[in-house]
């Protein structure tokens, strides 16, 4: 042991940057959320409190969104476009009731405080929003 310390040699940096390199990649294609990876959502808004189905809905400044139901060990995501008419916000994807099994609706209207979103129809939960930007969603 004494004789293999005593040698001078070289440590390979090559595995480091190696799994550096494939550990970035995983987490960017881990939080990339198809091309919006690097902007910031203007508002958050969550239904259900991290329970066995709950799910969450991103809108961005580019009239995206993306929305994502999550259960016990998986989630889905869904994206599309959006469109704000006054109080109104109306998701723009025909089939966003039914691929996430009547988790969300296409559409939402704001409450007088802003702080949630109440879906147009019964039979739907409301979205509490968690975070706002400064940036305003503008019709």
């Amino acid at each position: 042991m004494v004789s293999w310390l005593s040698k001078k040699r070289r440590f390979d940096f090559k595995p480091v940057v190696i799994s550096a390199i494939i550990f970035g990649s995983y987490y960017v294609l881990e939080n990339a959320e198809d091309g919006i990876l690097f902007s910031k959502p203007v508002i958050y808004a969550q239904i259900g409190d991290m329970d066995i189905t709950s799910g969450h809905i991103n809108l961005y400044g580019n009239n995206q969104f993306y929305a994502v139901k999550r259960y016990i060990e998986w989630k889905d995501a869904f994206k599309g476009t959006y469109q704000l008419d006054n109080d109104t916000l109306i998701l723009k994807r025909d089939d966003l009731t039914k691929v996430t099994k009547g988790l969300f609706t296409n559409c939402y209207i704001f409450n007088k405080t802003r702080d949630s979103l109440l879906p147009c129809q019964s039979g739907f939960n409301k979205l509490a929003i968690i975070s706002k930007t400064q940036k305003q969603l503008r019709p």
